[in-house]
């Protein structure tokens, strides 16, 4: 985050700022956060996925090597959304970045807010992922994936990542897949069956399980919590 602010908490840095702004302006029409004490719930869900993005790259620093394509499921009102794609922005120095979600008004506003800076600096898809999908005509290293409130199993987002590959050609990389969770999760047999992982160098389609594990989101005290994430690597092994 960027220098102090008045308040005693660091200041967010110019497009979370405007972003924030937004949120706030627009929660009593979208209910995009909590209407108990908003500004405190946000300030805390950005915090929270800004530290969640560091834990990524920290424990899989080819993330943001080479080209990314990102895509937020389920992405609401932009967290973890518009956070990870401005940190790629900065981190990676591009992202071709898609927010997929399938209510109207929540889509509308991340469009809205994708423009604060000129033009879009992501795409949004509306509708149900599996069920759209978009053109992109330069192949990736890695593809990033990301759910907060979404419930998927690996089986169903590789399925609808197959939807939105228009134009991909063939993945060299890796997928990342990356689960906000209860700060309590641990990696057990239990969550990856409930995750669907398939299990390291098992295929899953045209993919193979790579690694797994779940990350913790340190530092927020009440806010904490983890990242199950699950990556595979393209073709047979």
């Amino acid at each position: 985050m960027a220098e102090g602010s008045g308040n005693g908490r660091a200041a967010f840095p110019a497009p979370l700022a405007a972003y924030r702004a937004e949120v706030l302006r627009w929660n009593s029409q979208i209910n995009l956060v909590s209407r108990q004490e908003p500004a405190r719930r946000l300030d805390a869900l950005i915090d929270q996925c800004d530290r969640a993005f560091s834990a990524l790259v920290a424990a899989y620093p080819q993330t943001i090597a080479g080209s990314v394509l990102y895509c937020d499921l389920g992405a609401g009102g932009g967290l973890p959304g518009f956070i990870w794609h401005e940190r790629l922005l900065r981190e990676a120095g591009r992202a071709a970045s898609w927010l997929v979600e399938p209510r109207e008004k929540r889509a509308w506003f991340l469009e809205r807010v994708a423009r604060l800076g000129g033009p879009p600096a992501y795409g949004v898809l509306q509708g149900r992922w599996g069920a759209v999908a978009a053109a992109m005509a330069e192949p990736v290293d890695t593809v990033l994936i990301s759910l907060k409130a979404l419930r998927l199993t690996d089986a169903e987002v590789l399925e609808g990542l197959a939807a939105l590959r228009q134009g991909l050609g063939t993945l060299s990389g890796r997928v990342v897949i990356a689960r906000f969770q209860p700060p309590e999760t641990a990696w057990t047999v239990d969550l990856a069956t409930a995750l669907g992982w398939a299990g390291a160098g098992q295929p899953l389609g045209p993919w193979r399980g790579a690694d797994a594990a779940v990350l913790p989101v340190e530092g927020l005290g009440r806010g904490d919590a983890a990242l199950a994430v699950c990556s595979y690597a393209a073709g047979a092994a």
